[in-house]
């Protein structure tokens, strides 16, 4: 038996669109939640999509392009679901880069600040 733990639940899932986020929005929908997946790459949004096709609950779930690093597609992405849905229930932050692999004392400004855009600032502005 589904548990239905998210029943008419709003479920985010920022980089939902592979690995861990994909797995959670998977297991959303099947416990009754409506999920939207984002990422910032357009290509990951048509392939994260096309792995729900085979679920009878597809139409709960959307799939949207949204570079959570910029202000702008931010706002666009939760103001198309506050007119879509009024609410969302539940936030997952799924969404990071890894810019260096190497010494820490190595690594360029321009590595950094994308790391700290990424997995820090984006984090707390979707907050």
């Amino acid at each position: 038996m589904l548990s239905s733990r998210y029943l008419n639940k709003i479920c985010l899932i920022t980089g939902g669109t592979k690995g861990i986020g994909l797995a959670t929005a998977h297991r959303f929908l099947n416990e009754q939640g409506t999920v939207i997946i984002c990422s910032s790459r357009e290509e990951s949004v048509k392939t994260a999509l096309n792995s729900f096709e085979k679920s009878i609950a597809k139409e709960r779930v959307h799939a949207v392009k949204c570079d959570v690093t910029q202000k702008k597609e931010r706002l666009q992405l939760l103001d198309l679901i506050n007119r879509q849905y009024g609410r969302l229930d539940v936030l997952v932050l799924n969404h990071g880069v890894i810019s260096h692999i190497g010494k820490q004392m190595e690594i360029t400004e321009s590595k950094f600040d994308e790391m700290i855009n990424v997995n820090l600032k984006s984090c707390f502005f979707m907050i």
